[in-house]
């Protein structure tokens, strides 16, 4: 009998800057690139749609 729930992955870590040092560098493309993903057309900004 197969489970019909899908597996669930929780995952904490802890950062040692600032919440705004953070919120910086999710936010700038550039930032951003070098921490999380390869590249990003643009800076995140609010109400902006993304892909």
């Amino acid at each position: 009998m197969k489970n019909p729930e899908k597996p669930k992955i929780s995952t904490k870590i802890q950062v040692a800057k600032s919440r705004e040092d953070v919120f910086q560098t999710i936010t700038d493309r550039e930032k951003l690139s070098k921490f999380f993903i390869s590249e990003a057309s643009s800076d995140l900004e609010a109400g902006k749609q993304i892909s």
